[in-house]
């Protein structure tokens, strides 16, 4: 996840929201929830985390990436 790395999780999180808007495609979307997850967990928002794994594995139910998740949630 290069882009939140490098330029921080705050900015990167609203930048992955733009492009939700863009309505790229239910892959794409799904990807883009997952790195959302991810952001929310690294700055300690687990709820929102939560919530955006789940959309995320809504739109893809094979996506994978969740290692965090699953040891955090289990």
């Amino acid at each position: 996840n290069k882009l939140s790395g490098s330029i921080g999780d705050e900015l990167a999180l609203d930048l992955y929201e733009e492009l939700l808007d863009l309505n790229l495609g239910t892959r794409e979307d799904s990807v883009i929830f997952r790195r959302m997850a991810d952001g929310f967990f690294r700055i300690g928002d687990y709820k929102t985390a939560e919530i955006c794994a789940a959309e995320a594995l809504k739109l893809d139910p094979q996506l994978t990436g969740f290692k965090n998740f699953k040891k955090e949630f289990s």
